[in-house]
């Protein structure tokens, strides 16, 4: 059996390093998607062994606007998967510690932000990953995490 891995990461060099990971690991070709709005409709045309997920996209309100970055895009998108109630696992790849966002949002570390995706999205989310492209440290900690994940969807 193939395992389908969709990952959504707006990072050419991060997606390109998590696509590695996969590819080695499970001989899978991972789908990789840059925006949260093309993820969506990914999500719907095929069922998903694993998504890995950014949570920090780059965002535009508009053509020729001003492109910023949003602390917490990727809640949107399992916002979405639970309404929809599309119940593939979903890991977390973040390169960031501290997230706020407009409206007063604020986690103020990478547990925190844990905690409140394993209390609002009960159903898909597995995990998180710090991720510093400095180094390779973080390689190991994703695979152990897919290796978790996949185990347990597989049993």
């Amino acid at each position: 059996m193939t395992l389908s891995v969709l990952i959504v990461e707006d990072n050419s060099s991060k997606a390109d390093q998590i696509s590695q990971i996969v590819k080695l690991q499970y001989l899978a070709e991972p789908e990789v998607v840059p925006t949260i709005s093309g993820a969506y409709s990914v999500l719907d045309y095929r069922k998903w062994d694993l998504v890995i997920l950014d949570m920090t996209f780059q965002v535009s309100s508009g053509l020729g606007q001003a492109v910023r970055k949003e602390a917490l895009a990727g809640i949107e998108l399992l916002q979405y998967m639970s309404a929809k109630r599309l119940h593939y696992p979903v890991i977390v790849a973040t390169q960031h510690e501290v997230f706020s966002q407009g409206g007063g949002v604020s986690i103020s570390s990478i547990e925190d932000l844990d905690r409140n995706l394993k209390k609002a999205f009960p159903v898909q989310y597995r995990g998180i990953v710090q991720v510093d492209l400095a180094s390779s440290n973080w390689h190991l900690e994703l695979i152990k995490t897919m290796r978790r994940v996949i185990d347990v969807e597989r049993s």
